[in-house]
């Protein structure tokens, strides 16, 4: 899973990249390779239902408009988030079906980090992912260390915690409700290897712990990591979570993209590759009684080459009618805004598309990305 996380705190570096990694280490070791040890500090009765999921994450080595990025996106912002203003709004998502976005942001009222699960929203909603608050974010020293974690919760748990919600888990003592005690017991996750429990467990409790839903041994599961638990005793997902998250990430219109996404290739620059990134004007859409619309591109050397030359073509529905021989020096990866002549319209439909070719003189070496099309 390509994860992007966006940093948007008063000081985003406050927020280390060690502590991205960190945290990203967390996850892999806790979705993937944690039963070599978090097993064994599995009390004994449930070790046999210790799950072991197929998900594993990277940190995006390409962004969506393909330039290189080591996933870390760091933003100066000052506000404090809620559940009724997501972070989204200020500070934009990558295309949320192609990666797994974290925000890491001031939260208000406590609160560690909230996700939604599958299927809340339209697959392109940019509040598909997750938000993380900066104190609980990684691993690191606890406030009486000298450091900004949250005390009992600075083992990078709360994002392990919101990307089961992300894969369809719900805590193990509700179900879609997200009700937040379960007083007659009969509220189900899903999940029939955590046994029923009334309501959240808090701190690190001795084993076993007893609640009405459990008066016996071996009690609830309360180290499962959709529980409440201190971090340092949070150790594990079932067979069950861990088959009911591998489900949803595979069937799931707004998680299946994350499958196929070519956010963790790193990019490989071929040698002369000239692209339009954008048809700034005329607008998708554009809609004018006038008999020409102004014409502005972004021509991007997307090469590894310096761009000393380039051939713009345009057409408007399929005829041509400019073709401009670009010039200049644009450095790899760098961009500039191109003004083209006006484009003369018909009456009715007009699909205006902007094509590169030629750059440096010779055959482009990725056709794929040469135009960009706008309809009117």
């Amino acid at each position: 899973i390509p994860v992007v996380v966006h940093i948007g705190l008063p000081n985003p570096n406050l927020v280390t990249n060690a502590t991205v990694l960190n945290q990203l280490d967390t996850l892999n070791w806790t979705y993937g390779d944690a039963s070599l040890t978090d097993s064994l500090r599995t009390y004994t009765p449930f070790r046999t239902t210790y799950g072991r999921s197929e998900i594993r994450f990277c940190l995006a080595q390409r962004t969506p408009t393909n330039l290189p990025t080591n996933g870390i996106d760091r933003v100066v912002n000052s506000n404090v988030f809620s559940g009724a203003v997501h972070p989204s709004t200020q500070i934009p998502a990558w295309d949320p079906t192609k990666y797994l976005n974290i925000w890491v942001v001031q939260l208000s009222g406590g609160v560690l980090g909230f996700s939604y699960t599958p299927g809340a929203f339209t697959p392109s909603d940019p509040r598909n992912g997750f938000v993380n608050d900066y104190r609980a974010f990684g691993s690191g020293p606890s406030i009486s260390g000298g450091g900004y974690l949250f005390n009992d919760y600075n083992g990078g748990k709360t994002a392990v915690h919101e990307i089961g919600h992300f894969f369809n888990l719900f805590h193990t003592w509700s179900d879609a409700s997200n009700a937040g005690s379960n007083p007659s017991c009969t509220l189900s996750d899903g999940c029939a290897d955590t046994p029923p429990t009334n309501g959240p467990t808090f701190g690190c409790p001795p084993a076993p712990v007893l609640n009405s839903c459990a008066p016996s041994a071996p009690g609830i599961m309360w180290q499962n990591h959709m529980d409440y638990a201190d971090d340092v005793c949070m150790v594990l997902f079932t067979q069950n979570q861990a088959t009911r998250m591998n489900s949803a990430i595979v069937t799931f219109p707004d998680r299946v993209g994350l499958t196929t996404s070519y956010g963790c290739v790193p990019l490989t620059l071929t040698a002369n590759n000239a692209s339009i990134s954008a048809i700034n004007t005329p607008p998708a859409g554009f809609v004018t009684c006038d008999p020409t619309i102004p014409l502005t591109v972004t021509l991007r050397n997307a090469g590894s080459n310096a761009l000393t030359s380039a051939t713009i073509t345009v057409t408007r529905n399929a005829t041509t009618i400019q073709t401009f021989s670009w010039t200049g020096n644009l450095a790899s990866l760098a961009s500039v805004s191109v003004p083209l002549n006006a484009v003369p319209l018909v009456v009715g439909a007009n699909a205006i598309q902007v094509c590169t070719s030629i750059p440096n003189g010779v055959a482009d070496t990725e056709p794929a990305n040469d135009c960009m099309t706008v309809n009117g």
